[in-house]
């Protein structure tokens, strides 16, 4: 039987770290949406294109991330029993 592979710590902190990125650019976006310029950042988003481009590309780290993450603890899972 083979062990199980090692966790890689790093990879989940990166993963973790690109996600947290994704929830700032979306909650720019939010706010500016909400309150109009300069609610969090004075200049940035300073349109609706750049606030609508940050929420996307938010939604876009945010799902990646979150299926990278999901992929690594996958493989660090103990493998299934046989009769499963």
């Amino acid at each position: 039987m083979n062990p199980a592979p090692r966790p890689r710590p790093i990879r989940l902190v990166g993963y973790l770290l690109v996600d947290l990125f994704g929830f700032l650019c979306l909650a720019l976006a939010v706010a500016w949406f909400a309150g109009g310029k300069g609610v969090i950042l004075d200049s940035f988003p300073g349109s609706t294109a750049e606030a609508v481009a940050s929420a996307g590309g938010g939604l876009v780290l945010i799902v990646w991330a979150i299926g990278r993450v999901l992929r690594e603890l996958g493989r660090q899972a103990p493998p299934r029993p046989a009769g499963d």
